[in-house]
């Protein structure tokens, strides 16, 4: 499965590069590289849980279309047949009741 954990560590550790090279405070270095070790996991856990997440929605919207298909909707042709006779029927009695016409 893919995951986002090369593509941070890139960023990160190009972070961690510019820190070594640009300060020459152990102390201040120590602090920022820290700084970005956390940020490299929080980085990486909220893209596991996002790529999580949009798993799961995909799992559920594949089994809701697969449930779907196996629906029956043979009895809709029935239901609309029996509609469309009240219809027509109803359009009759209009039609034959003489408030339809013009004078």
């Amino acid at each position: 499965m893919f995951t986002f954990d090369a593509a941070i560590d890139a960023v990160q550790n190009s972070k961690k590069k510019v820190i070594d090279t640009v300060v020459t405070d152990k102390t201040v270095a120590s602090v920022l590289t820290h700084m970005v070790e956390a940020e490299t996991a929080y980085a990486k856990t909220v893209c596991q849980i996002g790529t999580d997440a949009a798993s799961y929605v995909n799992k559920e919207l594949a089994r809701n279309f697969l449930n779907s298909a196996k629906t029956d909707y043979s009895g809709f042709a029935k239901a609309n047949e029996i509609v469309m006779d009240a219809c027509s029927s109803m359009l009759k009695a209009f039609s034959t009741s003489g408030s339809g016409k013009k004078s």
